[in-house]
């Protein structure tokens, strides 16, 4: 029987480093439940043990790494090599997770995200595996969440309503209108369109398709919406039997939980029982080599949203570069990679964008990617006149030719080396799941997986052969890039009538589908939707499930020890951290006495802050000395709600670096450039920096378009929503897209000095330091010396709150996307309100329940749900959506759900849970303390709000379900995407 209690529990957190433990752990060569270890290792860099065994009877592979570190992580992972481009792998992940032999109830995933404390949960399709991780801090909570995964994978229902909802299936646009036309409908089939609907997606999914063609990556594995539909329920069933079996499975746990008890479940409740009949063989053999190159032209559509209309071509070349089990090979490779774009002193960034062929280098592809069973290398560029892509592959061979003789810097080298042992001590909150990213396509194709986790030694190599041969690179660049003939140029320009295109190649798909219906296929498309709807409509029993109990969870956490004092006249929050001997360091300077007419160039003017090059080093050297010395500089404008006052906000600059604790004086020395003098009259570099920024904005519409969506929602709801959306929202994209356009950059070079003239003082400005005991005092040291040097009196700033009337309406933005995003936003209480706690669990309670189902089940979006904010917005939202209309009523319908629905105790108790994950997420060290600093959140109001979700009941939702979202004052709507009938008057059509 599943545990259904948890044991008390605070905050969940992750300890300080500490020496390797293997006390736990067997010998080696010893048989453990079934298991037999074939080896352990330390790792000490990482402060941690590798455990690899192999379960005899099964075969299946098991990597534990044990480290002192409270959020455990677990994995069961499986190598999925699907034949065609189905979906077959990422419609499995998606119905395996839809009930259980053990856990029958209907959508045991989405449950848990509400009956459990896990940190992490989630599922992953990639080109030739399919994993499924989770984490938490909670013992009783982990072997409730390994035990549901289990079953999920080992002994899904499968059933074949299921694969109609989550894969794809032939529905009446009514379920229960045979009249309605029949059209395509299901989660993936519409998950797949939203995706590809990312042209840079596609390229880099056509670029692998070219590069790798032999074999499984020739294919989609999360599915073409063209094929999608040949896909079968025999065949997914069969995809299952024949890869999730154990002898083809990678098991991983993370944490200071002892392995023994893990194992013992495992053998007796699963790998004993595994079926009789052997896996498939699932290995991907190396690809033959060519002789000479090729190349592969990619349609796209138009994109309104570009920095320049003429120049929307991306042109790449990949080369396949070597096998991904070799760790040194790779780590070169890398490095290398990093030296050939990486920053503006590389050779790539100098001739490609530098030269003005582009924009920006292409997302996805550009740079090592050790992702499939051989590793490639990739350089591309985004922004580029379709009559000059063949000027591009020539700098990109030319630059080859020329590096593999020059060779690179030594300081590079050291720059790019640092970087990566930094990256090493610096703390993440999913530290375990990180390491099991890493080790995940080595150990899948035949590599030892604890030898993943080791980096020190390959780096001790790498030294000493450079020492004896400091040509190395150079040779491996000759040889793996300049004279591999195996290699993909790939160039993707816009086509007119591309998107009508594709609408007509889905239109004749489903009409061939259609029209090779028989009666009795038509009665069961009819039978099969209502079926489906009765499904969705009906209660679900989740008695099967476990639920920890939120009494269990402790009513106070523990609070970092925080000391302010004064530097230079500057307030300064120090908080003495267990921080592996980095230090972090945080400013926020106050931005609200900007001028209105110069608030839309702040977010352009913190990206080129740090990017510009000073009085004393220009941007090269800028950079360079960035990556020698510290983790990298870098500044950010946000706007942080009063937790009290409604109305009320601070908006700031807020800059961020951090470094090894002994550099700390060099890293303080940089921002001592910076506040000097910003070396804003290089045009040549701004424009770059500007187009660059621009297509960034652009790519990243079709990923957040939910959040796009909310924020032109919310923008006339507040003050604060409105600046967001002028920083971050379409408003941004649209601003810098004109900046571009207008290409004036003498004047933008005026007003970037004016911005700092305003800016970098004392005025209104805070730090704030996390280190250890012996990095606190040379950090102190060094941020005195910097604070000495700029102009201006400490003053701290408490926010503002402007007079603002609230006007709400409904916008429709239209891109050329084949499905929707769709929000609702509406005023609420901000985070110290009493109601703010009831608000969010409410918002919890009908994202996993009334909007899931709705939504996703029903309406086939990928997603869908409401959040509560703390500056006192409520917002609605869709994603991937094919039906935005219906959302919007479902959203209106939230209200009647919140005060009519019968609520169970375990049901508020569930979305409370789901608020606690948020809440009690494990913190590390750097970022101790930084609510506070950041949010101006108190400790005392942050445990209140916790007694608060605590002690939240039916009633409560009920209340204030009936007070703020049946009748609010004011609304706002938003849709983002294709085409959308049946819009009325009282629609507001944005420009795109």
């Amino acid at each position: 029987m599943l545990s259904r209690l948890c044991r008390p529990l605070a905050g969940g957190r992750l300890r300080p480093w500490s020496r390797p433990f293997s006390a736990q752990l067997p010998a080696v060569d010893s048989l453990v439940h079934g298991f037999r270890v074939e080896r352990v290792q330390e790792v000490p860099e990482l402060s941690a043990t590798a455990a690899c065994l192999r379960h005899e009877a099964s075969g299946a592979q098991y990597l534990h790494v044990a480290r002192d570190d409270a959020n455990n992580v677990f994995s069961v992972g499986f190598q999925t090599t699907p034949t065609d481009s189905s979906g077959v792998a990422h419609i499995l992940e998606h119905t395996t997770l839809c009930g259980s032999h053990r856990f029958p109830a209907r959508d045991p995933f989405f449950k848990m995200l509400n009956r459990s404390l896990a940190t992490f949960m989630n599922a992953f399709t990639a080109s030739d595996w399919t994993m499924y991780p989770f984490s938490t801090c909670n013992e009783a909570d982990y072997m409730n969440l390994l035990a549901i995964y289990l079953d999920a994978v080992f002994s899904p229902r499968l059933e074949r309503l299921d694969f109609l909802q989550e894969g794809w299936r032939l529905e009446h646009e009514n379920p229960e209108d045979p009249a309605t036309p029949i059209v395509f409908k299901g989660v993936v089939y519409n998950e797949m369109k939203g995706a590809l609907s990312d042209q840079h997606r596609v390229f880099a999914e056509r670029l692998q398709n070219a590069l790798l063609p032999s074999h499984t990556y020739q294919h989609c594995s999360g599915g073409d919406p063209l094929r999608i539909p040949d896909l079968t329920w025999e065949q997914l069933r069969q995809f299952h039997a024949t890869h999730y079996h154990p002898r083809n499975c990678r098991l991983f746990s993370y944490g200071d939980l002892p392995l023994a008890p893990r194992l013992r479940f495992i053998d007796e409740q699963y790998l004993q029982r595994a079926p009789a009949a052997a896996a498939c063989d699932t290995r991907v053999p190396l690809e033959r080599r060519w002789s000479e190159p090729r190349r592969v032209h990619v349609a796209c559509r138009h994109d309104p949203m570009a920095p320049s209309p003429e120049r929307q071509a991306s042109v790449a070349v990949g080369f396949l570069v070597g096998d991904v089990t070799d760790r040194y090979e790779s780590l070169l490779m890398l490095i290398l990679s990093e030296l050939l774009v990486g920053g503006p002193s590389a050779p790539f960034y100098r001739s490609l964008i530098e030269s003005g062929l582009g924009a920006d280098f292409t997302p996805y592809v550009t740079g090592f990617d050790n992702s499939c069973r051989e590793t490639a290398f990739t350089v591309g560029l985004q922004g580029v006149a379709d009559a000059d892509a063949d000027k591009v592959v020539e700098a990109i061979e030319r630059t080859l030719h020329e590096t593999a003789e020059t060779g690179f810097e030594q300081e590079r080298i050291d720059a790019i080396l640092h970087r990566i042992e930094l990256s090493r001590k610096h703390q993440s909150q999913n530290f375990g799941l990180g390491l099991v990213m890493q080790a995940v396509a080595p150990w899948y194709h035949g590599a030892d997986p604890a030898d993943t986790l080791r980096l020190d030694d390959l780096l001790a190599r790498l030294r000493a052969e450079l020492a004896a041969e400091p040509r190395l690179l150079q040779q491996r660049l000759a040889r793996l890039l300049r004279d591999n003939p195996h290699r993909v140029v790939a160039v993707m320009t816009p086509e007119a009538g591309h998107e009508a295109a594709l609408q007509r190649q889905e239109a004749e798909l489903l009409e061939r589908k259609v029209a090779a219906l028989t009666d009795d296929d038509r009665r069961q498309v009819l039978e099969d939707g209502r079926r489906l709807l009765q499904k969705q409509a009906d209660g679900d029993d989740a008695t099967s499930l476990p639920i920890l109990d939120v009494r269990q969870i402790a009513d106070a956490t523990e609070w970092p020890a925080l000391r302010r004092e004064s530097v230079s006249g500057v307030p300064v929050q120090l908080s003495e951290q267990p921080t592996n001997g980095v230090t972090y360091f945080r400013c926020v300077i106050d931005t609200s006495t900007v001028p209105p007419y110069f608030r839309p160039l702040l977010p352009l003017f913190s990206q080129l802050l740090t990017r510009m090059g000073t009085q004393r080093l220009d941007y090269r050297q800028q950079d360079q000395q960035e990556q020698l010395w510290t983790g990298g500089l870098s500044a950010a404008v946000a706007v942080s709600d009063d937790p009290v006052e409604p109305g009320r906000y601070e908006e700031g600059l807020v800059l961020r670096s951090y470094c090894l604790q002994q550099n700390a004086g060099r890293m303080f020395a940089l921002w001592q450039d910076i506040f000097a003098g910003v070396a804003f009259d290089n045009a040549e570099r701004l424009r770059s920096l500007l187009q660059m920024s621009a297509a960034e904005l652009a790519n990243s519409v079709p990923a957040a378009g939910h959040q796009y969506a909310m924020g032109v929602a919310s923008a006339d709801l507040s003050a604060a929503a409105r600046l967001r959306q002028l920083y971050s929202g379409l408003d941004q994209v649209r601003f810098t897209k004109k900046l571009v356009e207008d290409g004036e950059l003498d004047m933008l070079v005026t007003k970037m000095k004016m911005l700092a003239d305003m800016l970098l003082m004392k005025e209104g400005m805070r730090c704030a330091l996390n280190a250890t005991a012996a990095g606190l005092p040379p950090a102190l040291a060094g941020l005195d010396e910097l604070l000495s040097g700029v102009v201006g009196a400490g003053r701290e700033e408490i926010g503002v709150r402007p007079d603002f009337a609230p006007s709400g309406g409904q916008t429709y933005v239209q891109l050329p996307l084949p499905v929707h995003y769709a929000a609702r936003s509406l005023p609420t209480v901000p985070y110290a309100h009493p109601d703010y706690a009831a608000l969010r669990v409410l918002a919890r309670l009908l994202s996993l329940g009334h909007l899931h189902r709705e939504i996703r089940e029903k309406g086939g979006a990928y997603g869908g749900g409401a959040i509560a904010s703390p500056g006192g917005l409520w917002s609605f939202y869709s994603y991937r959506d094919p039906n935005s209309l219906r959302t919007l009523d479902t959203f209106a319908a939230a209200a009647d759900v919140a005060r009519d629905h019968p609520f169970s105790a375990e049901d508020v108790d569930g979305a409370k849970l789901g608020v606690f994950q948020a809440v009690d997420a494990p913190v590390v060290p750097a970022d101790r303390g930084m609510r506070t600093f950041l949010s101006r959140i108190s400790d005392e109001q942050f445990d209140e709000h916790r007694r608060r979700v605590k002690a939240v009941t039916r009633d409560d939702l009920r209340r204030v379900g009936e007070l703020y979202l049946r009748r609010p004052a004011v609304t706002g709507t938003c849709i983002i995407g294709k085409p959308c009938d049946g819009l009325d008057g009282s629609w507001k059509v944005a420009q795109s």
